[in-house]
């Protein structure tokens, strides 16, 4: 293994320079500062050997929201979480859900507030819809009233009542002929009373065609056209004033009543979400699919808001983040490049990897200027722990 042959040969070589004073072409230790405290670096045949430490994909330490009694522990030490999983309660939440449930109430009152302005504007749509076929059948009928006693058709009508009041007449003349021939008979005589009430017939006949002619060109006709024109005119005022309603209506509700309603609407959903968002305040939830690693909470505990309580990561990954790499060296590394890795818990199990990120800000550590280089592991080997010490030796680009 490259790692333990470099330590023998360093060892070896040393050993050589004490003993013969002089040098083998064998792998030296190359330090980056002159001081013997500073980080140390290896080098092979071009493989730069540095140290580092393993990380999870993704850590993160919790802590409450809130102060107060721990009442609940959902989740163990070690075991699996999901996204938003409960881990731990809090107690002393009464006043608050009771908040939440109010806000719910309020909600659902303004939504049905709102639907009840859109059940009404419905109805008040379908009542402008049948006003405006109302209004449309009355001018249709008042134009053809007018049509019907003006141009040709009154023609039609006056010859037609003409010759109404010629027929009358005539009958008139003949059943006054017929009264007459009986007038002296007595008045409890059958055929006189026959004649009479032919004749009294004849004439109402005769004065209602003497006055169905008069309303189409005397005087009569003069005020029934006027008010049939009259007539018009209002039936097509009236229709433009239904068309315009229906139009405004058709729209949706009054928009004031709506803006209103609306605004009840988005004041209730605000107050619910921050009800929503204190009562959360009393839960610890896992961030994401991960493992629960670390917990320090007892039920019974009193714990403080932002108290660190517990530690999530995501294990699926492992990562190394390099502790010694120095702003001499660094320059060398490239995003992308292979590396091999040995953990010291398991120094015969050679794992490679991949240059993920070079951190821009960087680290003083005793002396020296580093930056942490971040390496995912891309055969990570079963037992692997967080925090354990590795030996990555980054292989140049060929």
């Amino acid at each position: 293994m490259r790692f333990k042959f470099i330590h023998v040969l360093s060892a070896l070589l040393i050993s050589l320079i004490m003993l013969a004073g002089c040098q083998a072409n064998t792998p030296e230790v190359v330090s980056t500062d002159s001081q013997a405290n500073g980080p140390e670096l290896f080098m092979d045949d071009g493989v730069m050997t540095i140290e580092g430490h393993l990380v999870p994909r993704v850590f993160a330490t919790l802590s409450f929201a809130a102060t107060g009694e721990v009442v609940e522990i959902l989740v163990q030490e070690g075991e699996t979480v999901s996204t938003g999983q409960v881990i731990a309660r809090l107690g002393g939440k009464q006043q608050t859900e009771a908040s939440v449930k109010s806000a719910e109430l309020e909600l659902l009152a303004a939504q049905q507030a709102l639907q009840d302005l859109y059940d009404a504007q419905e109805a008040v749509t379908n009542q402008a819809f049948f006003d405006l076929q109302a209004a449309r059948q009355a001018e249709w009928d008042a134009q053809s009233h007018l049509d019907s006693i003006t141009g040709d058709q009154l023609q039609n009508e006056i010859a037609g009542a003409k010759a109404q009041l010629v027929l009358a007449e005539k009958q008139l003349e003949s059943a006054n002929d017929n009264y007459n021939d009986y007038e002296d008979e007595a008045e409890d005589d059958t055929t006189r009373a026959f004649y009479q009430v032919q004749l009294t017939e004849a004439q109402q006949a005769y004065d209602q065609a003497a006055l169905r002619l008069d309303d189409l060109q005397g005087e009569g006709y003069t005020f029934i056209l006027q008010q049939a024109q009259d007539s018009l005119e209002a039936s097509k005022t009236q229709r433009k004033l239904t068309e315009a309603h229906f139009s405004d209506v058709s729209h949706g509700p009054d928009t004031d009543s709506l803006n209103l309603v609306n605004a009840r609407v988005s004041a209730a959903k605000e107050n619910l979400a921050a009800a929503q968002a204190t009562l959360e305040q009393f839960d610890l939830r896992a961030p994401a699919n991960g493992t629960l690693v670390e917990l320090n909470l007892n039920e019974g505990e009193l714990v403080m808001i932002g108290q660190p309580v517990a530690k999530w990561a995501d294990l699926s990954e492992w990562y190394v983040e390099t502790i010694d790499l120095t702003e001499i060296d660094v320059v060398n590394i490239e995003l992308g490049q292979v590396v091999e890795v040995a953990a010291d818990a398991f120094p015969d199990n050679i794992m490679s990897g991949t240059v993920t990120t070079i951190r821009d800000t960087f680290q003083e550590v005793r002396g020296d200027i580093t930056y942490v280089t971040r390496i995912k592991l891309e055969d990570a080997a079963p037992g692997l722990r967080w925090g354990m010490t590795v030996l990555v030796s980054f292989i140049p680009f060929k």
